[in-house]
């Protein structure tokens, strides 16, 4: 949307933004609305994907988006912290701000990947919520998936070792779901979300 500028026609993620406005390098400023941004991490086997479902229908803002959809092989690049990926959301989450909503993201991933993009300037703060369990629950959680699904040794243990992470960051909320069902789950979710959230979950 607004990284092609207006005024002299160039492109950039990277305009710094000075009081709610992009500023061009040509001078031309366009306003920008600095939506929150919220993301609801993981390992693969915690439930991420089960809330994501149940919060569907029941809340207009912010808009809920899982992350696998826009999923390709090429974007698998660990060694930058899935850069194209993240900008990929971000962009998104931005344009969807410009017509004055918020975004919750569900997927994988920590604070540092976000931050490190250019499109970071441009998303008011962003809120973190981690779904974690014991790594013995995960196992056996992931260990009891249908063959379809592909699960190996190699990515349990991948699993296991961002579980284990997300639960020592003192710089994300979590929600155990080990041993509580979906629904409650998904209340202490809706809890976490800003008070809009609830009031249009109940609104007819």
């Amino acid at each position: 949307m607004f990284f092609v500028c207006r005024s002299c026609g160039a492109w950039s993620t990277e305009r710094p933004v000075v009081k709610a406005a992009v500023v061009c390098r040509c001078g031309h400023c366009r306003p920008v609305n600095l939506r929150e941004l919220f993301v609801l991490t993981g390992a693969s086997g915690t439930g991420k994907s089960t809330i994501g479902d149940e919060l569907l229908g029941q809340i207009e803002d912010p808009v809920v988006l899982e992350t696998d959809i826009l999923w390709a092989p090429e974007m698998n690049t660990p060694q930058d912290g899935y850069a194209r990926f993240r900008s990929t959301w971000m962009r998104l989450a931005v344009n969807i701000a410009q017509s004055g909503r918020s975004t919750l993201l569900i997927g994988a991933g920590v604070p540092e990947q976000f931050e490190a993009r250019p499109e970071r300037r441009y998303i008011g703060d962003i809120h973190w919520l981690a779904l974690v369990c014991s790594d013995e629950v995960l196992e056996q959680r992931l260990r009891s998936r249908p063959a379809w699904r592909g699960v190996t040794d190699e990515f349990v243990g991948e699993m296991l070792e961002f579980n284990h992470h997300l639960r020592g960051r003192t710089d994300v909320a979590r929600i155990d779901t080990g041993d509580q069902s979906v629904e409650a789950t998904r209340e202490e979710v809706l809890g976490w979300l800003p008070q809009r959230a609830r009031v249009a979950r109940a609104a007819p």
